[in-house]
């Protein structure tokens, strides 16, 4: 073991071979690895910087065109409202002219199935009518004429 004129006396030169070739290989594969990661963290630290200026001017730009949408949101909220009140408007004018079609439709359909009934041969209301008030009358005088015979006949078995 001779030293070497660059080491200073005293101290062992480092012989290559007792190096493991290991060792050797590994070397460079954990400087490249450690080169990696400190450009990853890089990377981040940048991105980091850049993501934070970014927002800062994202929020600067919508403080500043904010007032204008707000108003231009509150134009489109009123005319929704007037069109919405404009659609109920219709809405209801619609609805009720389909409630006098639905009369009209109903009064046509009475009058068609009247007609209907009226040529088979059915009595209508007034009809019924008439005859039960017919009925009436003749109960009245069948009530009347019992009387009569029951006064009669109890007149003869007196005398």
């Amino acid at each position: 073991m001779g030293t070497t004129p660059e080491q200073p006396k005293g101290q062992p030169e480092e012989p290559k071979e007792e190096r493991s070739k290991g060792e050797q290989i590994a070397a460079p594969v954990l400087s490249a690895l450690h080169n990696l990661w400190l450009v990853g963290l890089g990377a981040v630290a940048v991105a980091g910087d850049e993501a934070a200026k970014a927002v800062d001017a994202l929020m600067a730009k919508g403080k500043e065109v904010e007032p204008s949408v707000m108003e231009k949101g509150k134009k489109v909220g009123e005319s929704l409202g007037d069109a919405a009140e404009e659609v109920g408007v219709r809405i209801r004018d619609m609805a009720a002219r389909v409630g006098k079609r639905a009369e009209a439709a109903e009064a046509m359909m009475d009058e068609r199935v009247r007609a209907a009934l009226e040529r088979m041969g059915y009595a209508n209301k007034d009809d019924l009518e008439k005859l039960s008030a017919k009925i009436d009358a003749l109960m009245s005088r069948v009530e009347d004429l019992a009387s009569r015979r029951g006064k009669k006949q109890g007149g003869e078995g007196e005398q």
